[in-house]
């Protein structure tokens, strides 16, 4: 369990968005792990098994395709073959989705500023459908959360576009589902939370994330997911009051997003 990080993600406050970032290394996000070798082997098996809906791609630029190898080559010591050449833009997803740990999107500005969707490789979505995403511009994906574009869309618009090269932005995300299954694409519909889910069997799912510019004005955008038990939460005061805090201040339409509705009364009582 990742202290630090949870810690600032839950703290004392009501519900609401928040831009607060970390600086730090991209790299050190895309280093391999203690947990590497599980995760690829699942990273493989999902990519070999829905290969066009985990690999996708709206059209990769091709200045893009060549900063996103040389962040790769240069920032994680990746060594990456021939079909990987930028002008290959299929096969250098591919091969970044094989050998990094985390979840990876592209964005890029179009002319008028917007950041669009380009490219990515998301094999442990938080129900969410990365082909659905592809080619629409942030705003509008953001537009289904409930009250983002209105209380941060702004700032995270003005963020990106300041972003520099190889400059590293860490933040983190949280949700709860019915088990620790790493990949939730809606299409398995596996997280089944409901006022029948007894929340000693809840997970809180965290996604670690990492904003870093590439040259030529794009941003890659990272996704590390950690699944932690709700009894973990549940044993630690300051977390479990955190996050009881979020629960009971969070409004009705957000719990609707997040499938929590059902079962909040069971968890605030848990958490209380």
């Amino acid at each position: 369990m990742n202290l630090p990080s949870l810690r600032e993600l839950f703290p004392d406050n009501d519900f609401g968005f928040s831009m607060r970032m970390r600086p730090g290394r991209p790299a050190s996000f895309f280093a391999r792990s203690p947990e590497g070798a599980a995760i690829l082997a699942e990273r493989a098996r999902w990519v070999d098994t829905n290969p066009a809906r985990d690999l996708a791609s709206a059209g990769l630029p091709e200045p893009l395709a060549h900063s996103l190898r040389r962040f790769a080559e240069a920032e994680t010591q990746l060594s990456l073959d021939a079909t990987g050449q930028s002008e290959d833009a299929a096969g250098l997803l591919e091969q970044l989705g094989r050998q990094w740990e985390p979840d990876f999107l592209l964005l890029s500005p179009t002319d008028n500023g917007a950041f669009v969707l380009r490219a990515g490789c998301v094999c442990f979505p938080s129900g969410w459908a990365l082909e659905e995403k592809l080619g629409r511009p942030l705003e509008e994906i953001h537009g289904v959360v409930p009250g983002l574009n209105a209380a941060i869309g702004a700032k995270i618009h003005q963020f990106l576009a300041r972003l520099k090269p190889d400059a590293g932005w860490f933040r983190s995300n949280w949700g709860l589902s019915s088990l620790p299954e790493n990949n939730q694409h809606p299409a398995r519909a596996v997280n089944q939370l409901s006022a029948a889910t007894p929340p000693e069997s809840v997970w809180l799912r965290v996604e670690h994330q990492v904003l870093t510019g590439l040259a030529g004005g794009g941003v890659l955008f990272g996704i590390r997911l950690e699944n932690v038990p709700l009894t973990e939460i549940h044993s630690d005061d300051s977390l479990s009051r955190g996050l009881h805090r979020a629960l009971a201040t969070m409004p009705g339409e957000m719990a609707r997003y997040k499938n929590l509705s059902a079962i909040m009364p069971a968890l605030l009582d848990y958490l209380a």
